[in-house]
């Protein structure tokens, strides 16, 4: 789809304040995917109130879908509605292959994709400040975490974030701000 077709689409359904939205997530998806060997990924947050229209944007891109090296078709975006502690790297053993997340992503530029991250900005104080953390770890392209079972989870890689969210965030990221910017 050229980027005309998907601002019409955009244009024909909802009506934007600002129309940079649609420009900043296909950006966003570029450079994460098709950026594969860049440094850092995209990550980027769109603030609304309730009813803003976020979610229409992330929808449509949870659709999006690329081609891997053996010619399938796959998800280019990872949607997640909600983390835990656990999410990320379960340390679970299963018959059926990897249980965390992250082995679920393209380390080359895969997208996690929050509809809603203020369900994450949620949680208890004690999660909340677990999860960022494995996510700066995440965006700085390693995460190790060791199990009581034995199992070790190593990840490296570049995994973007597009993610839709209410004020909260100005409010919690203000909260934890004495972990450091990212």
């Amino acid at each position: 789809m050229k980027f005309k077709e998907l601002q019409a689409t955009f244009d024909k359904y909802r009506l934007y304040k600002d129309r940079g939205v649609v420009r900043m997530v296909a950006l966003s998806v570029i450079a994460n995917h098709l950026l594969g060997d860049r440094k850092k990924p995209w990550w980027i947050v769109f603030v609304a109130p309730p009813g803003g229209g976020k979610s229409d944007v992330t929808a449509t891109i949870s659709k999006f879908r690329w081609k891997n090296d053996a010619g399938e078709n796959q998800l280019l975006c990872e949607e997640i509605s909600d983390l835990t502690t656990t999410s990320l790297a379960s340390g679970m053993r299963s018959l059926d292959g990897e249980t965390s997340l992250l082995a679920k992503l393209n380390p080359k530029g895969g997208i996690m994709l929050f509809k809603d991250f203020t369900t994450l900005l949620s949680k208890r104080d004690d999660d909340l400040k677990a999860i960022m953390s494995y996510l700066r770890e995440i965006y700085d392209g390693k995460f190790e975490k060791k199990f009581g079972n034995g199992k070790i989870v190593k990840w490296e890689g570049k995994v973007g974030v597009i993610a839709s969210c209410t004020t909260i965030i100005y409010h919690r990221m203000q909260e934890l701000s004495t972990m450091g910017e990212r």
